[in-house]
């Protein structure tokens, strides 16, 4: 093996360890930061695809079913039990859209807001800046 094929392995290696080390630490902070969210989410009987339509709502208002799915990348089957769920306990509304009635807009409602901050909030407190690490 010639001198440039050991170097062009080595940094391959080197490369591919750099990447696995990366993944490794975003599953750490991705456990870290929903650690103390999840317990709240399992008591209102949602799971973590809740925790993010009801974010993607709360940022986006007025944002749409289509860009929802697109944003969130789960089945319409899925997308559908969860809209459902959240309209059901009242954190979000749906109504049709004023150009184009035939697509749907999902708002917070007043209880949405109270619940959304809290979220943020433990999410946000989970994520480690410069001076944690």
């Amino acid at each position: 093996m010639s001198e440039i094929e050991k170097l062009k392995r080595r940094s391959h290696q080197a490369g591919k360890e750099d990447k696995l080390r990366a993944l490794e630490f975003m599953f750490y902070a991705h456990r870290a930061f929903l650690v103390d969210v999840d317990p709240i989410l399992s008591e209102l009987g949602f799971g973590r695809a809740h925790h993010r339509a009801l974010f993607l709502v709360a940022r986006w208002p007025g944002i749409t079913v289509n860009q929802l799915l697109a944003r969130l990348k789960i089945t319409n089957q899925s997308f559908s039990r969860i809209v459902r769920d959240l309209l059901n306990a009242g954190l979000i509304v749906q109504s049709a859209d004023s150009a184009d009635r035939r697509q749907r807009c999902h708002f917070v409602t007043a209880k949405g807001e109270e619940l959304y901050p809290i979220l943020l909030r433990l999410t946000l407190g989970g994520i480690p800046t410069a001076a944690d690490v």
